[in-house]
């Protein structure tokens, strides 16, 4: 399966709107994680696992990305 560079840019080149997108999803699960244990007295995984583990591994590969791409950019 091949992908194109601009669906790629798309999906993983950092912007300010982004990077300020990843930080509200962050917060935004951690308090739907806390808010729906807390309402129905039951430990639910999938906002602690998008707010743990999802959000920060695309922050982590959105910045190599972007800086490889920057990187590239500039020496072409």
């Amino acid at each position: 399966m091949k992908i194109n560079k601009t669906k790629l840019n798309k999906i993983f080149l950092l912007s300010w709107k982004r990077i300020l997108l990843i930080i509200v999803l962050f917060f935004l699960s951690a308090i739907l994680h806390n808010l729906v244990s807390a309402l129905l007295n039951i430990e639910e995984a999938l906002f602690f696992i998008t707010a743990v583990i999802l959000i920060p591994i695309y922050a982590l590969i959105s910045v190599i990305y972007s800086l490889i791409y920057t990187i590239t950019k500039k020496r072409s």
